[in-house]
């Protein structure tokens, strides 16, 4: 009998056993407990107050709902090595390691040069260096370069466990009941055939649950119009700084980790040496980083206006937003801007646009259902659902956000 190493009490799940002492080592290492100071939804908490949880907490779960994909397709006889199922619960476990400082809202602010998932593979790369080729398998699953092709869809697919995690983790915290879905029934459902993860016939309403639920969270809690405000005033900060940095005391950059990393990503010529030393830096950063930074800057008498959005953000001043706004609209708002008379230099700041393009289901990675005569077809050319058109339902969003007043 396989002795527990570990038991981990989930709000969702209830007890996460881990059997695997390598895993446990990895769950330890500094650069995975450093998610605990990650929030999973960045700034929606200032929206859904409860909506707190940590990427520490998602990666948890990735890597618990994993284990629950290996062991049923293992029970309808798909041959998983021992070697293949650690390997696929490393990748689980440590595929959001490369985020950085409130996610996905500055991965294009702190260090321009990587995605998160460039950096997830230089963690792993690192570890496995460490700990003498061990994730040699992981990495290949990661990079989708494993010849067994359903590994990678099961952590990066239309349907995966990192999606089935997110969309229930945020439902909870944020109180957005909607957006749950039966995590259980689709594990259940799940089955591999010709290299392809799929789902049994009788799952196909719970895959139309799915793309429900995950339409109501993106369109009810990430593309929020007040998150999504707040994400772009954080953004405008941070290109502003960026752009500002050199006009900044000496002092107050070696003050701030987040300063130097920006001081470092504006140096034209980058060296292999220096852009190790900027990813050594990036991950000696998480929220708490830039947070100290805002509340620094809110009251930063030397630039006015890094002061002012930095108060913004601190002080929940959001910008007030039209949705789909004319170019006359747009014209007035801009010309009719309350400004201070002592800084104008403020006004090309109180105005932000974004547009986002949201799309239900993408066909190009397409869900495919599994009938009992073992064939295949595309989840939306099933008959219960050719009616509903799946592949046309995109949500064009755009919004303008405006300050009308400067207090």
């Amino acid at each position: 009998m396989t002795q527990i190493r570990k038991i981990i009490n989930d709000p969702l799940y209830g007890f996460i056993d881990v059997y695997n002492d390598f895993i446990l080592s990895l769950i330890n290492d500094p650069l995975f407990q450093r998610l605990r100071h990650i929030q999973q939804l960045s700034l929606s908490a200032m929206v859904y107050p409860g909506a707190v949880h940590t990427r520490f907490h998602h990666s948890l779960g990735v890597m618990y709902l994993m284990q629950l994909c290996l062991d049923e397709l293992r029970r309808k006889s798909i041959e998983i090595s021992e070697l293949e199922y650690e390997s696929a619960l490393i990748v689980a476990l440590l595929h959001d390691v490369g985020h950085g400082p409130y996610s996905h809202t500055l991965e294009h602010s702190l260090i321009k040069e990587f995605h998160h998932e460039e950096l997830s593979l230089y963690v792993m790369k690192q570890l496995n260096e460490k700990h003498q080729g061990r994730l040699d398998t992981a990495i290949a699953i990661f990079e989708n370069s494993y010849h067994r092709k359903f590994f990678y869809q099961l952590i990066s697919g239309a349907i995966d466990v990192d999606r089935m995690d997110y969309l229930n983790r945020d439902s909870f915290y944020s109180g957005v009941v909607e957006g749950s879905i039966s995590v259980h029934r689709l594990i259940k459902m799940i089955h591999v055939s010709n290299d392809q993860i799929c789902f049994e016939e009788k799952g196909v309403l719970s895959i139309e649950n799915f793309f429900f639920s995950r339409k109501i969270m993106y369109l009810q809690v990430y593309l929020h119009k007040t998150v999504v405000g707040l994400e772009e005033l954080m953004i405008l900060l941070f290109s502003y700084l960026t752009n500002h940095i050199e006009t900044f005391p000496e002092s107050f950059i070696s003050k701030h980790k987040v300063l130097q990393l920006l001081s470092y990503s504006n140096n034209k010529e980058k060296t292999p040496d220096l852009i190790q030393t900027m990813i050594h830096l990036f991950f000696e950063l998480d929220d708490s980083d830039v947070w100290y930074l805002i509340k620094d800057l809110s009251s930063f008498e030397h630039d006015s206006i890094a002061c002012y959005l930095s108060q913004c953000i601190r002080n929940r001043k959001i910008y007030k937003s039209i949705k789909n706004p004319n170019e006359a609209l747009r014209k007035e708002l801009y010309e009719g801007l309350n400004l201070s008379e002592t800084d104008p230099k403020i006004k090309p700041y109180l105005l932000i646009e974004k547009s986002i393009l949201f799309h239900l289901y993408d066909h190009k990675q397409p869900t495919f259902i599994k009938f009992k005569d073992n064939s295949l077809i595309p989840f939306e050319q099933h008959d219960l659902m050719r009616e509903k058109q799946w592949k046309n339902e995109v949500y064009p969003l755009s919004y303008l956000y405006y300050q009308p007043k400067l207090k």
